[in-house]
């Protein structure tokens, strides 16, 4: 179809473009915008202490305490250490050319891959913060047997929004750091959406059954038994099991930071609270719970975190959206407008409140965690800032792709270690028209929340 049908006319048209490169991915997690960046100096681990008991000296009979004491205060010493995370990419000196300006590009190539970098690097971040160090993604809902290609699973979409086209996956049985199918062969997603995820598997996941509860996990979070990952929320404050069966006893005894939790799991691994499945009010009714235990813990808790589906399931549950309707007509009276739903949720117990709701789609489904905010914090080693504040987010809104920028580099970009603290340039492959070089960014970091007692997570 054409307006202008004179050939001698078309040949003086130009094709018009618009200007820039357009965010058409979703955003990235709010909280990861909030949490606190703390410099970590060096060294091997980062050590810090808690007091979780008094021992049991105390009573109304000096000579039989004094004669046959026990224990006095408990104290212990966490042991953390980095984990890493990075993100990489090509480029060459034609695909440097080619873009430098904007008559012959939309925008340059060094900052298009910057941008995608970055954003990457903060979704594999908020990965590990509600995935823990083995990079839970998701987990399997139904049984199935893999095949070659064309594989479909349908996820949640808390899974979903972690995943990209290209995204390379292992299944591990049973438990987090369960043994992976295949002996660790990955998958590679071809395709992806709010609720389902399609791959294509090497061969040594080809024929694999996998079982109902089974765990979706992010290639190379572990190399063998080593996992290399970030330890997050589930490792510090874990659901894992609703902390019941033997399985949950073996785990929670297994050191966590040079420490075996088991002897307090509530003061030294967080409060828990299952939803109880009964009443007219299940889920709210657990968040009420959690709250009264992280406030018997001392809490003065500021924050809940919790996933988008869920936050619109409690507000189902309470009738909100059906009965919160706010009309105006500040502007013109002969107008009507009407908004439905909401946009808060406090939980209060006595003379505890929360008022402050994050509602983070990276957090898992049917999952809501209780802390201060100003208790969370990343320690890293290097300059994780300069990578996630370009793509950064509040509540609304995701990233402008054209104002990331080129992360410093400009035109000239040579091998070297250590770059600002974040970024690896080494020579990649060679090809026709010249060598490439493979940029990284890399960060050895890992989160840390020191007030376990205070804090919990609600199964609902």
């Amino acid at each position: 179809m054409g307006i202008v049908n004179d050939a001698y006319i078309k040949a003086l048209l130009k094709t018009v473009y618009l200007k820039g490169v357009y965010n058409n991915k979703y955003q990235n997690s709010p909280i990861l915008h909030d949490i606190k960046k703390e410099s970590w100096e060096g060294g091997k681990e980062i050590r810090y202490a808690a007091q979780y008991g008094n021992g049991g000296n105390f009573g109304s009979n000096y000579n039989l305490v004094a004669t046959n004491q026990t224990g006095g205060v408990r104290n212990l010493e966490w042991a953390m250490e980095p984990g890493y995370a990075f993100g990489l990419f090509n480029i060459n000196q034609p695909e440097i050319l080619s873009t430098s300006e904007e008559r012959g590009a939309y925008m340059k190539a060094l900052n298009n891959k910057m941008a995608g970098a970055f954003d990457g690097l903060s979704k594999t971040l908020a990965m590990y913060l509600y995935g823990g160090k083995a990079g839970v993604i998701d987990t399997v809902k139904a049984s199935a047997t893999l095949a070659a290609t064309g594989n479909t699973l349908t996820i949640t979409s808390a899974g979903a929004i972690k995943l990209d086209v290209g995204s390379r996956i292992v299944f591990a049985q049973g438990t987090p750091t369960g043994t992976l199918y295949g002996s660790g062969a990955y998958a590679t997603v071809t395709n992806i959406d709010d609720n389902d995820v399609t791959f294509d598997c090497q061969t040594g996941l080809v024929g694999v059954s996998l079982s109902a509860g089974d765990y979706i996990e992010l290639y190379t979070a572990r190399t063998g038994n080593v996992f290399s990952g970030i330890e997050g929320l589930p490792d510090i404050i874990p659901y894992f099991e609703d902390r019941t069966g033997n399985t949950w006893a073996s785990y929670i005894a297994t050191d966590f930071r040079g420490v075996d939790r088991s002897v307090a799991p509530s003061r030294l691994a967080g409060q828990f609270v299952k939803n109880a499945g009964t009443g007219s009010t299940p889920l709210t009714d657990a968040l009420v719970s959690l709250l009264k235990k992280t406030k018997r813990a001392g809490g003065i808790n500021d924050i809940i975190v919790i996933n988008d589906e869920t936050f619109e399931k409690v507000g189902a549950e309470l009738g909100l959206q059906r009965n919160l309707w706010q009309a105006t007509n500040e502007a013109n009276p002969s107008k009507q407008s009407a908004t439905a739903g909401y946009n808060k949720l406090g939980v209060a117990f006595s003379d505890a409140f929360i008022g402050r709701t994050v509602v983070d789609p990276y957090c898992p489904e049917d999952k809501a965690w209780m802390f201060e905010m100003e208790d969370l914090k990343l320690y890293d080693m290097g300059n994780v800032s300069k990578a996630l504040d370009p793509v950064a987010n509040d509540e609304l809104g995701k990233a402008d792709i054209e104002s990331v920028g080129d992360g410093g580099f400009g035109d000239r970009i040579g091998a070297e270690i250590n770059i600002d603290k974040l970024f690896t340039v080494e020579p990649g492959t060679s090809g026709m028209y010249g060598p490439e070089l493979t940029i990284s960014a890399n960060v050895y970091a890992n989160f840390a929340l020191r007030k376990t007692a205070s804090a919990g997570v609600a199964s609902l």
